[in-house]
This record gives structure tokens, sequence and C-alpha cells, in this order.
């Protein structure tokens, strides 16, 4: 009986070894993933800056005038 349960014991840890390196290829997409988002969101946030400092030069011209 102790024979079967080291054989259970192995059979799960090889079983979590593969699925962990089976993870690996998932982990890197995803965090290539989140570099693209973030770069996108700070892209995003730039053009927004942008947009809206020109938006109130726009105003403190119009105000002048």
């Amino acid at each position: 009986m102790n024979h079967y349960r080291k054989l259970f014991f192995g059979v799960i840890a090889l079983g979590v070894s593969f699925i962990a390196i089976e993870l690996i290829p998932v982990s890197r997409q995803a965090a290539y993933w989140n570099r693209c988002l973030d770069s996108t969101v700070k892209w995003i946030d730039q053009a927004k800056d942008k947009g809206m400092e020109s938006e109130s030069q726009r105003v403190s011209r119009s105000r002048c005038m």
C-alpha cells in the first residue's frame, strides 16, 4: 500500500511539472501583451494630454481676443 502512495504522489508531481512547463509560453505571451497594452495606454494618455493642451490654448486665445 505504501508503494501505491509513492507512485500516486510521483504521478501527481510529474503531472504538475508537465502543466507548469506547458504554461511557460502562455505566460511569456501574456507578458508581451501586457507590455503592449501598457505602451498603448501611455500613448493614448499622451495624445489626450496634447489634445487638452491645444484645446486649453485655444480657449485662452479666444478669451484674449
